[in-house]
């Protein structure tokens, strides 16, 4: 005692309620899981931004192959290659389409795409229901033609 008042010894720690111990791990339980949510739904983030540069290098470079070569025949093999490289096995998933524009000397031909990207992977379907989320990129390349 010092002054009246009731000083704890020094190096002496003074343990929890039992029932407060309890909801500590509650909360721990709680926290790890939040962050468990957060990193997953972080990971998944990354790969949706991924399959979305992915497809906007595949219309660029398809547009730009059948803008070159002035065949939409050569822009949809382009397509169908990056598609197989970028996606792998859900390469048969991505949709393309070419718009051609005439006018005059004025050409164009506009590359349109899609990817339902599933959530969570492939697995996931079984687990939370198959979710998708559809992305979608296009790319115009315009030319003079004088001859």
């Amino acid at each position: 005692m010092h002054d009246g008042v009731q000083v704890q010894e020094p190096g002496r720690i003074q343990l929890a309620a039992g029932h407060q111990r309890g909801s500590v791990l509650v909360e721990l339980a709680a926290a790890c899981m939040l962050l468990l949510a957060f990193f997953f739904a972080s990971i998944e983030t990354m790969f949706l931004v991924r399959d979305s540069i992915y497809l906007h290098r595949l219309v660029r470079d398809a547009a730009r192959e059948a803008a070159i070569t002035g065949s939409v025949t050569a822009g949809e093999q382009k397509a169908r290659d990056l598609a197989a490289m970028y996606f792998g096995r859900n390469g048969s998933r991505v949709r393309v389409e070419f718009f051609l524009y005439a006018e005059s000397q004025k050409r164009s031909v506009t590359c349109v795409a899609t990817y339902p990207h599933r959530v969570f992977g492939e697995y996931s379907a079984r687990v939370l229901g198959g979710w998708e989320v559809n992305l979608g990129a296009h790319a115009t390349f315009g030319w003079y033609d004088f001859t």
